[in-house]
């Protein structure tokens, strides 16, 4: 059975007197890896700062490496911390001393007393990353990527149950950023340590995928229920179309547990009411099967056909092949988008619906690219984040071709 390093009941977390996230439910095993993502400003941080004692837990219950959140003692914070490490996206490294003197200040902080057992961990921790080398050198004679591996030794320090990570490669190119997350996921694996790393970085998560808590609209979504593992495996094999490379990407499994994720919060606004499903073909098809079978509720469904893509890219022009046949007055519209990406098709199509005097109308979409949306749209619910790369699979064709495959690939490069 797992140890639960983590474990969040019923939390809520607060900003002063501002409700941040709302009935927070969350548990990390041991030697488990978790990325934190989530819009700017979605909790992710403040979440953290709940874990590592820097915030007070006001309502629900929780445990961190066996103390107790609730009610936690200013006195007990730096035993709490003595059991975590925690790697910033700023480095936080002293800059009036040198490397041994920054994490020799961390660990008298957290306790530590003798001389001996203090020079012996310092090194230890700097030759797990290392950095021995670069024990004398002040901060400033480092580059980002070095600071950033001194950083991950001070959070080795005290050989922690958990790394709290908050945006570690934020300020790093993507090479360097690459290093750091191996180090970490070997320092997790080597140590059985679980990570908890709050991120904005898809391609990242693309490179090293696990699993996902998303920060959104003041509550968690989790994926843990049906995604442990990464989602890229070797019983999935690469594919050819139109003499193009593809590589699996997200499986059926992940795709399937996001839907439905999102036809559950749908039926709890909509359950009252029969709301109209509006989706564009072709590439909705598979999305609309899958995500009807998930909706329990009352509903009624339409298609239209738009057109931007011609090949790999988008024309940028967005052409109605075939509209909507029926009355939408006073209907309350959901339009289902298998993918959004610049936005084009969306715009079109939302102020083409907003014209027909309906009662509401929201815009759902399974997989987004946020990198490349251009349009002042909000999106109601995305069930996917994913990067700028094209994919194909899951409703979605390269010239007509891959939309029946169950995963979705990414173009190799």
């Amino acid at each position: 059975m797992s140890e639960e390093i983590l474990k969040l009941e019923g939390a809520s977390i607060y900003q002063q007197d501002n409700l941040i996230l709302s009935n927070v439910e969350l548990t990390l095993d041991k030697g488990e890896f978790a990325y934190l993502i989530g819009r700017t400003g979605s909790g992710k941080s403040s979440l953290l700062k709940i874990l590592y004692g820097d915030l007070p837990l006001r309502k629900g219950s929780g445990t961190v490496c066996g103390f107790e959140l609730a009610g936690l003692k200013p006195s007990k914070i730096p035993l709490l911390r003595r059991r975590l490490g925690i790697v910033f996206q700023d480095f936080q490294l002293l800059a009036d001393r040198n490397v041994e003197q920054n994490l020799k200040f961390v660990l008298k902080a957290t306790g530590w007393k003798k001389k001996q057992d203090i020079d012996a961990r310092i090194e230890e921790s700097l030759v797990s990353v290392g950095m021995h080398h670069k024990k004398a050198s002040m901060p400033h004679q480092l580059s980002g990527g070095e600071q950033q591996r001194i950083a991950v030794a001070r959070a080795l320090l005290n050989h922690p149950e958990l790394i709290l990570a908050d945006e570690p490669t934020g300020n790093l190119d993507p090479e360097t950023s690459y290093e750091i997350m191996e180090l970490i996921l070997k320092v997790s694996k080597e140590r059985n340590c679980a990570v908890l790393m709050a991120t904005h970085d898809f391609m990242l998560i693309d490179k090293y995928p696990a699993r996902k808590i998303k920060c959104e609209k003041q509550s968690i979504i989790d994926d843990r229920s049906e995604v442990l593992v990464p989602t890229m495996t070797s019983e999935v094999k690469e594919i050819e179309i139109h003499g193009k490379t593809f590589i699996p990407y997200i499986l059926f499994e992940e795709i399937e547990h996001a839907i439905k994720q999102m036809a559950e919060k749908l039926y709890a606004e909509y359950k009252d009411e029969t709301p109209l499903f509006v989706g564009v073909l072709n590439g909705v098809v598979m999305f609309m099967s899958d995500f009807l079978k998930q909706y329990r509720g009352s509903c009624e469904l339409a298609f239209l056909q738009l057109s931007s893509y011609e090949g790999m890219e988008s024309s940028g022009k967005v052409k109605v092949i075939s509209d909507i046949p029926m009355d939408l007055t006073n209907r309350h519209v959901i339009i289902l988008e298998d993918i959004v990406d610049t936005g084009n098709t969306l715009e079109l199509l939302y102020q083409k619906i907003d014209k027909e005097q309906v009662k509401s109308l929201k815009i759902i979409s399974l997989f987004f690219k946020p990198t490349v949306y251009k349009k002042d749209l909000k999106l109601d619910m995305v069930g996917l984040e994913i990067p700028d790369k094209f994919v194909v699979g899951y409703g979605l064709d390269y010239d007509g071709l891959g939309r029946n495959l169950p995963d979705l690939y990414q173009i190799k490069e």
